[in-house]
């Protein structure tokens, strides 16, 4: 047992199995208010971010705390406010800037690879909940929506994924692998099927900014913002555009993907070399 405790791998299953764990006992918690109260209790938008929430929270914040207890040699830190700075903040922010059109891009390319029925049954009710939460008229419910999908979802999967996943990976295999193999997951767990390659994009991007720059704290500024603009659009679109968003719009704008490219390359090689001068490893 002492092996195992020191195993990077093994504590990483651990992780995900306290994850599985807590997100079953919450949907359990769940289905008893569905029995109790049926139904109609968690169909209004106001229930659905209140489970949104409380999903965030129990299948990815309580699970590392928890963790944490038995695997306390693992932690990765990374939240100390010393380790931002203006240059690796604004690097982040480019890189984040640039990433959004190139994964729009990446959405109308993975709209034209053929899924199976399940899937797009599996996206249409996933976009429903969606649309009924980010529908909802009104200054209160957008700023909720703000709360719930841009701070706290970006922070409590920050804390996992990058904060305390990658860091296991990155034991085990080295950097490039372990942000790729975090991005995967990170992907494969929010069963978007059809934008997955978007998904894991987004979250390579994710994995490089807290590699090269150590703070958790950009990457979960990176993911807020990336949620916020989401919310925001959304707030000046029609219920069936939310349904059914025209991936297609992108080629009309093909230069901000190409702009997106070259901010994304720049913003890479600076934050690359920055991390190589401090760290004296590429």
């Amino acid at each position: 047992m002492p092996k195992l405790a020191n195993n990077p791998l093994f504590a990483a299953l651990i992780l995900c199995a306290i994850s599985l764990l807590s997100m079953l006992v919450a949907s359990l918690a769940v289905g008893v208010v569905l029995y109790s109260q049926g139904l109609e209790a968690l169909t209004t938008p106001a229930a659905m971010r209140w489970v949104q929430a409380g999903t965030s929270v129990a299948t990815f914040i309580i699970p590392v705390f928890v963790w944490r207890i038995f695997f306390p040699h693992f932690w990765a830190g990374g939240y100390s406010p010393k380790l931002l700075t203006a240059r690796s903040l604004l690097l982040g922010l480019l890189l984040v800037a640039g990433a959004i059109p190139v994964a729009l891009l990446l959405e109308y390319l993975n709209s034209l690879i053929p899924m199976p029925y399940w899937v797009d049954n599996l996206n249409a009710a996933s976009q429903q909940v969606l649309v009924a939460l980010l529908a909802q008229p009104g200054a209160a419910a957008f700023v909720a929506n703000l709360l719930v999908i841009a701070i706290l979802a970006a922070l409590s999967e920050e804390l996992f994924f990058r904060g305390t996943l990658q860091p296991l990976l990155h034991r085990a295999f080295g950097g490039h692998a372990a942000v790729w193999t975090t991005a995967v997951i990170f992907a494969l767990v929010h069963m978007e099927f059809t934008a997955i390659i978007p998904r894991v994009f987004l979250g390579a991007v994710l994995g490089y900014l807290y590699l090269y720059t150590r703070s958790i704290w950009i990457p979960v500024l990176g993911h807020s913002l990336n949620n916020a603009l989401a919310v925001v659009l959304a707030r000046f679109s029609t219920t069936e555009e939310l349904l059914a968003p025209d991936t297609t719009e992108i080629l009309t704008y093909w230069y901000l993907p190409a702009l997106g490219c070259v901010l994304l390359a720049v913003a890479y090689q600076q934050l690359r070399l920055a991390h190589a001068a401090k760290t004296g490893v590429e």
